[in-house]
């Protein structure tokens, strides 16, 4: 039946699946009942929250194009983190002077404690620059004359 009339669907679209069927009615949780007053926190920013807790992990990096992305409800999205039913993709650059492959198996295993036992693709993303120290706060002489209107230090 075609929603909204008496009439059955098309031969050609209920071969090729495309048919409606009404789903029954689930509460989203089986066997507990939310809790309205609960906030909900979405598991991209969960697990967002999670790596950006990890002392080398500098900020998420969306990656090539920005392929690394979850988009959530009102326009919002993570960058570096996309989740799936059975897997979960994390795009981070990291702070020099850490191995990597430890600190994959530390960040997978900080996305498995929030959403429980799936695959983790770690993308590396770049690697942070230290801030020299002894500048005293001040910018670089580069820096500087590109802030005063000197492009590529011609004058």
């Amino acid at each position: 039946m075609h929603p909204g009339n008496d009439r059955p669907a098309p031969a050609s679209i209920v071969a090729a699946g495309l048919a409606y069927r009404a789903k029954p009615v689930r509460p989203p949780y089986p066997g507990r009942v939310p809790d309205p007053a609960a906030p909900v926190i979405d598991p991209a920013d969960a697990v967002a929250a999670a790596v950006l807790g990890h002392p080398t992990v500098a900020c998420l990096d969306g990656g090539p194009f920005g392929a690394i992305v979850s988009y959530l409800p009102v326009r919002r999205r993570v960058l570096g983190v996309q989740v799936a039913a059975r897997s979960a993709r994390v795009g981070v650059v990291v702070r020099p002077g850490v191995a990597l492959p430890r600190l994959s198996e530390e960040i997978g295993a900080l996305v498995r404690g929030v959403l429980g036992p799936v695959s983790v693709e770690i993308t590396f993303c770049d690697i942070a620059e230290e801030i020299p120290t002894g500048t005293g706060g001040a910018a670089a002489p580069d820096t500087q004359r590109a802030a005063d209107g000197d492009h590529a230090g011609l004058a």
